[in-house]
C-alpha cells in the first residue's frame, strides 16, 4: 500500500509545482505515475518471493519424550491465518471489475446508416484514416472509444435520437480526436491497472487525474483557452493536415506558453530569432521549422 501512497504524493507535489504547465504535461505526469504502480508492486513482489521463507532450526527431540494427543482445556486455539483469504478475495474483485467493464458490449446494435455516413465524413475531416464504426449500447452510460486497429465509437442507446444533430456531431468529433491521438492504448492500460488495484484509493485517484487532464483540451469551451489552442495547433501541424515538419507538441506548448502564438494565424508571423530564444532550439532546427511553415 505504501508504494501507491508514495506515488500519489509524488504526483500531487508535481501537480502543485507544475500548476502553470499545460494540461498535456499534467496528463503525461499522471499517466507515468499510473504505469509505475504495477511496476513497483511487481518489483516488491519479486523481491519478496526471491527472499524465500526464513529457515528455522528446531531443537532436537528428547529420545524418551512421549507426545500426548490430549488437548488441554483452556488453552487458546491457534490463530486463524486470515491472510490466506486475501488472494481469493482479490482475484474475485478483479474478475468482477473486468466483467462489469465488458458488460458494455451487451445489447449492442448498429447505428443508423445516415450517422455512419456522417461519421466517415467527420473522420476524414479530422484526419482519421482507419475505418471507424458507430454502435449503440443499452448498457453504455457515456460515449466511449473501444479498439485501436478497428476502433468503435460506442454510444448510449437513444443518444442519437435524443440529442440534436449539432450535439451528436460534437460528441463524434470528440471521440474521433481520441482515436487520432491513440488514447485507447492508454485507456486499456488504465482499465487493466484499475482492475488489478481496485482496492487501492491511490490508484483510483491517479486514474481520475489521468482521465480529467486528458479531457481538458476537449472540454474547454472558451476559444482562447490555452489547452484548446494547443490542441488546434497540433491538429493543424499534423501530417494529415498542413504537415509542418518539427512543430510537435513540445514546441506547441512553448509557443503558446510564451505568448508567441495566440492563434493559428500567428504561426505565419513567427521570426527566426523568436524561435532561437526558445529552450533546446538550435539554428538548424529553427530554420527547418521556418521553411516548413
Amino acid at each position: 500500500m505504501w508504494q501507491g501512497a508514495l506515488l500519489a504524493a509524488a504526483l500531487r507535489a508535481a501537480l502543485f509545482l507544475g500548476a502553470g504547465r499545460s494540461s498535456r504535461w499534467r496528463h503525461q505526469a499522471a499517466t507515468a505515475c499510473l504505469l509505475l504502480l504495477p511496476l513497483v508492486f511487481g518489483i516488491t513482489l519479486a523481491l519478496s518471493l526471491g527472499a524465500g521463507p526464513s529457515s528455522v532450526v528446531l531443537p532436537p527431540v528428547a529420545p524418551r519424550m512421549v507426545f500426548n494427543p490430549v488437548i488441554a482445556q483452556g488453552v487458546p486455539a491457534a490463530p486463524v491465518d486470515r491472510l490466506a483469504w486475501l488472494a481469493p478475495l482479490w482475484m474475485g474483485g478483479v474478475i468482477l471489475f473486468y466483467v462489469f467493464r465488458l458488460a458494455g458490449w451487451l445489447g449492442v446494435c448498429a447505428a443508423p446508416a445516415e450517422w455512419q455516413q456522417r461519421l466517415r465524413e467527420l473522420a476524414g475531416a479530422v484526419g482519421v484514416s482507419q475505418p471507424v464504426e458507430l454502435l449503440e449500447s443499452c448498457l453504455a452510460c457515456v460515449p466511449q472509444v473501444i479498439g485501436y486497429w478497428r476502433p468503435v465509437i460506442l454510444m448510449p442507446l437513444g443518444a442519437l435520437a435524443g440529442l440534436s444533430a449539432e450535439q451528436v456531431e460534437a460528441i463524434l468529433i470528440h471521440e474521433l480526436a481520441h482515436i487520432r491521438r491513440a488514447d485507447y492504448l492508454v485507456s486499456v492500460a488504465q482499465s487493466l491497472i484499475e482492475g488489478l488495484f481496485f482496492f487501492h484509493p491511490a490508484a483510483w485517484w491517479i486514474s481520475a487525474v489521468v482521465r480529467a487532464e486528458g479531457e481538458v483540451a476537449r472540454r474547454c469551451l472558451n476559444s482562447s483557452c490555452p489547452a484548446r489552442l494547443k490542441e488546434s495547433l497540433s491538429h493543424f501541424a499534423a501530417r494529415s493536415v498542413m504537415d509542418i515538419d518539427g512543430l510537435g507538441d513540445a514546441l506547441v506548448d512553448q509557443l503558446v506558453d510564451t505568448g508567441l502564438v495566440k492563434s493559428i494565424a500567428d504561426l505565419y508571423q513567427l521570426r527566426l530569432d523568436q524561435l532561437l530564444n526558445l529552450e533546446r532550439m538550435g539554428e538548424k532546427s529553427a530554420s527547418r521549422i521556418m521553411a516548413s511553415i
